[in-house]
């Protein structure tokens, strides 16, 4: 049985919470609506409530925001605390690695974010949502569906920190796991079906050992 592990890249591998919040605010101004805070920012990030300014439509937002949310040469991209050991764990217990993001970008940049980190070398695929036709922002379901499909008879575990990633590999029979970083409530990534949320990827490491490797269910 072939096993892979589906990885959310932005505050899940990597900590883009700056650039993130650089994005958010560029979208904001392109459609003529004053800069937020990065405090308030935060919590609307915490709570899943980030909202387009009103008046504008939802989808063409986020749709523009996906889109220029990106990294320029030269500026830093860390690991999130646990990622390298985490993605080294998966490789040595023969895990297909892939990525998957929510952004509408070319996959080189992804790349060259996770090269930054320092974990590229444990990734063998990654999917970005540039090109894909979406019914609502951020929306991984077709891209996971094509993975998990793509091959018989796997055992595919899905680490994210949103519930829309949640959501997407519950939908695909793929084992959904949360990660919930800087306080995050974790009941949001339950409530999207996830079977298993820890607060950062070393709670994350020692569950997948203890009950998905050593007792697999």
């Amino acid at each position: 049985m072939k096993r892979i592990a589906i990885l959310d890249h932005d505050l899940t591998l990597v900590n883009t919470l700056t650039y993130f919040f650089r994005a958010y605010n560029q979208a904001r101004a392109k459609f003529n609506y004053e800069r937020l805070g990065f405090r308030e920012f935060l919590r609307g990030y915490l709570e899943e409530n980030l909202a387009n300014p009103p008046g504008t439509d939802r989808f063409e937002f986020w749709f523009y925001f996906s889109g220029i949310f990106k990294t320029f040469k030269g500026e830093p991209v860390n690991p999130m605390p646990g990622a390298d050991d985490l993605v080294q764990f998966l490789s040595e217990n023969n895990y297909y690695i892939v990525v998957v993001t929510g952004r509408r970008v070319d996959k080189t940049i992804i790349a060259d974010e996770l090269g930054n980190a320092g974990l590229v070398d444990y990734v063998r695929e990654i999917h970005t949502l540039h090109n894909i036709s979406l019914s609502r922002p951020f929306e991984k379901k077709t891209v996971i569906s094509r993975l998990v499909n793509s091959e018989k008879n796997i055992d595919c575990i899905s680490i994210g920190d949103y519930s829309e990633d949640m959501s997407s590999s519950y939908i695909n029979g793929c084992k959904p796991i949360g990660v919930a970083p800087f306080g995050k409530n974790p009941k949001l990534l339950y409530d999207a079906g996830a079977i298993f949320v820890g607060k950062n990827l070393k709670e994350i490491r020692e569950y997948i050992e203890k009950n998905l490797i050593s007792s697999p269910r």
